[in-house]
């Protein structure tokens, strides 16, 4: 088995791809999504999907700084450098749920598709999970962040 940091050098040293299709081939997962689930006051709700290839999905709820569905296109060095992030901290052996003891709060829901069809999902309520699964949510958003969105559906 090759040591990580070297399945991922090229993510790291910028170099070019020969296309898409073998970038998904590179990296073990082939979509990531975060939900963020609404609460009994003012949270964005919104999911968004990366997937492989570079390009994403949005779909913004109430009080999300998108409203409506959206299509985009982001980094794919960006992927494979999340990739490697959670293969190295093993985020899809972390446990299936976290919690906290309250009821007004929102969870954070972490999908992990891999090339085989598997799925890792886990719920943050309250954001109580570890300190590893709160920097993927951060790295996501970052990505998300820098997305140029162009809407597919408005939602009134």
């Amino acid at each position: 088995m090759e040591p990580l940091i070297e399945k991922y050098e090229l993510f790291f040293n910028n170099s070019g791809f020969e296309d898409d299709e073998s970038i998904c081939l590179k990296v073990p997962f082939k979509k990531i999504t975060l939900i963020v689930t609404p609460c009994f006051g003012y949270c964005p709700n919104y999911e968004v999907t990366l997937y492989c290839n570079g390009t994403a999905n949005y779909d913004g709820g109430l009080y999300a700084k998108l409203h409506g569905q959206f299509r985009g296109e982001f980094n794919l060095i960006e992927f494979g450098k999340l990739c490697y992030f959670i293969e190295k901290y093993n985020i899809t052996g972390l446990n299936e749920a976290y919690s906290v003891n309250r009821t007004d709060d929102t969870s954070t829901i972490l999908e992990i598709t891999d090339n085989e069809e598997n799925l890792f999902r886990i719920e943050d309520y309250g954001n109580n999970g570890p300190i590893e699964l709160w920097t993927v949510h951060q790295i996501i958003k970052a990505i998300i962040g820098d997305i140029f969105w162009s809407e597919t559906k408005r939602i009134l």
